[in-house]
């Protein structure tokens, strides 16, 4: 903690203050998380999903296994006895495996170039219909062959693939294989669990957006890349997506009104009608930017609407989401804390720290596993809908239970985590 001794700002009459400022928050509650068998109301931010089965459940038939290692550092009876505990792990959620035993290819060596012919030969010579799901064993984290995989299956062929670290498989921890069932079912157009979003997205058919744009690292010229996700069904579980390129280090996004377009289209055919409200979370967008953004972005939204039909004009919620800030919370009494020491999950701030011009406020929504935690900040732009901050903050709080990816609440709205996935097998 910085002291006022000898300090350079003792000559203007300034002093630091060294106690941490106090401010009112409050803890909103946790909401219910609905799975087939049963429903349970997270503690701390976390819940257990043994003996939970997945409210949609996907069935596969038609899937195989690649090894991208030697068969002598990783031999064909360990992959058997894998392939046993991930059938074990999808079984216990709900998703049936019609194929216990699928074929096995080694592929040691293959270079990352031709990893996609190899993957479409070898499942030519098994299946004579399009393979559901291609299971991949990697041999180390980061792996050359991860990005090749994941352009195959998600950009040219449209199969599900789930990667696996071969030194994870081989301790053989179930609570693996369990958080590895939550990813292939919802890549298989299951649904793993529901959340009550509450009242902001009740009465009128509601699309939530997440949106952001991606810039190359310092000194190169490549492209950014901008992502929008959005919501496809009336459950808020499926997101459809739609990229492009843009001019490197432009952070509006220049197609966000074609990109909203090809979304509400992918709504309408999944829902069969238009929605009439459009929730959007904006990741990576700095105070000073917010004019810009509600010139160029919020502006094309509106435009690209009404070029799907003259007389459509949903009501538009635009809130900027982000963790780049210099706020931390802390609580008063350890008591007060989570076991960390950090503030709990749900802890919300929206007075004294918060800006006097526009709505904002501060949400711990996370349980940190170690280390200070950090909470999202929220800033609303636009709100047609007039909601109450009751009303948005619970939604928020809300979202963060519906990543479908763990067990957890994440430290901010699902949609901004959905979109931050898009571009990364780019």
């Amino acid at each position: 903690m910085p002291t006022n001794a000898g300090s350079p700002l003792n000559q203007w009459g300034l002093q630091i203050e060294t106690t941490p400022m106090e401010v009112p928050a409050r803890i909103l509650p946790p909401p219910q998380v609905t799975y087939k068998n049963k429903t349970v109301t997270p503690g701390s931010g976390t819940w257990d999903l043994r003996g939970y089965n997945f409210m949609k459940t996907a069935s596969i038939e038609r899937w195989m296994v690649f090894v991208f290692d030697r068969e002598q550092f990783f031999p064909r009876r360990d992959v058997q006895n894998s392939v046993q505990g991930f059938v074990e792990g999808l079984s216990k959620t709900g998703i049936r495996v019609m194929t216990q035993q699928p074929t096995i290819v080694y592929g040691p060596g293959v270079h990352p170039d031709r990893v996609a012919q190899f993957m479409k030969d070898e499942a030519k010579k098994v299946f004579r219909d399009i393979p559901q799901l291609f299971v991949c064993y990697l041999p180390r984290k980061p792996c050359d062959e991860y990005a090749a995989i994941k352009r195959f299956g998600d950009q040219d062929v449209g199969i599900a693939t789930q990667c696996l670290s071969i030194p994870k498989v081989k301790r053989g921890n179930p609570q693996y294989y369990a958080n590895v069932a939550m990813k292939v079912n919802v890549k298989l157009n299951g649904t793993n669990s529901t959340v009550n979003l509450g009242p902001a997205v009740s009465g009128k058919p509601t699309m939530i957006f997440g949106a952001d744009v991606s810039h190359p690292a310092p000194g190169s010229f490549a492209p950014s890349v901008a992502a929008l996700v959005g919501t496809i069904n009336p459950e808020f579980t499926n997101y459809g997506s739609s990229i492009r390129i843009q001019p490197s280090r432009v952070e509006c996004i220049a197609e966000i009104g074609a990109m909203v377009q090809d979304l509400l289209k992918q709504f309408h055919k999944s829902v069969k009608v238009k929605p009439q409200r459009l929730i959007f979370f904006r990741d990576g967008v700095s105070e000073g930017q917010f004019s810009q953004v509600m010139d160029q972005e919020v502006n094309a939204i509106r435009i690209a609407c009404q070029s799907l039909e003259a007389t459509y004009k949903p009501e538009i919620t635009y809130i900027v989401c982000g963790k780049r800030h210099h706020i931390s919370l802390f609580p008063m009494r350890p008591e007060d804390g989570d076991r960390t020491g950090n503030v709990q999950a749900g802890t919300t701030v929206d007075q004294q720290i918060t800006s006097a011009y526009t709505f904002d406020w501060y949400t711990q929504s996370h349980a940190s596993l170690l280390g200070t935690s950090r909470s999202a900040h929220y800033t609303v732009l636009v709100d047609d809908s007039k909601f109450s901050a009751d009303t948005l903050q619970q939604l928020v709080y809300n979202l963060c239970y519906t990543y479908a990816r763990c067990t957890r609440s994440v430290s901010y709205a699902t949609p901004a985590y959905c979109e931050l996935l898009s571009p990364s097998s780019l």
